[in-house]
């Protein structure tokens, strides 16, 4: 029989970190158009320039989001990252329908780089071995 059981780490519900990482992702959003339409406005950067800088946006949204989310969870990479990017992709269906009439022209292209930083955010987050004896270790996926 157990006696008391005292929590030793500070890890998050997987929902939990979810929520935490497509959160962050948006306000990288939001942060990353304003500096985008700054430069535009500046003309720093051409207009034609759009498309490019927000693919770039998206998918260092994602790829941060997921490896924030799988930081707080800390443990189950491949749902942590996931989850983070589908709720991500999930709020920004929302926006899509709230603010432009639910026009999801070219919304395919935005969830494959968002999922496709998902994914890169996986293999980022894998640990390599011990550095200070050089022994490799077995990735598992």
């Amino acid at each position: 029989m157990k006696g008391h059981s005292v929590r030793k780490g500070h890890a998050m519900t997987i929902p939990g970190g979810a929520v935490y990482g497509a959160t962050f992702a948006l306000l990288w959003t939001l942060v990353g158009s304003c500096i985008l339409s700054w430069l535009i406005h500046t003309e720093r950067v051409q207009e034609e320039a759009t498309g490019y800088g927000s693919l770039i946006i998206l998918l260092t949204a994602s790829i941060l989001s997921a490896l924030l989310s799988y930081s707080i969870i800390k443990r189950q990479r491949v749902v942590a990252c996931m989850s983070a990017g589908g709720v991500y992709l999930l709020m920004l269906m929302a926006i899509t329908a709230m603010f432009f009439g639910g026009q999801f022209t070219g919304f395919g292209v935005t969830a494959l780089v968002i999922l496709g930083g998902c994914a890169v955010a996986i293999f980022l987050s894998m640990e390599h071995g011990n550095r200070k004896t050089g022994k490799g270790r077995k990735i598992r996926i």
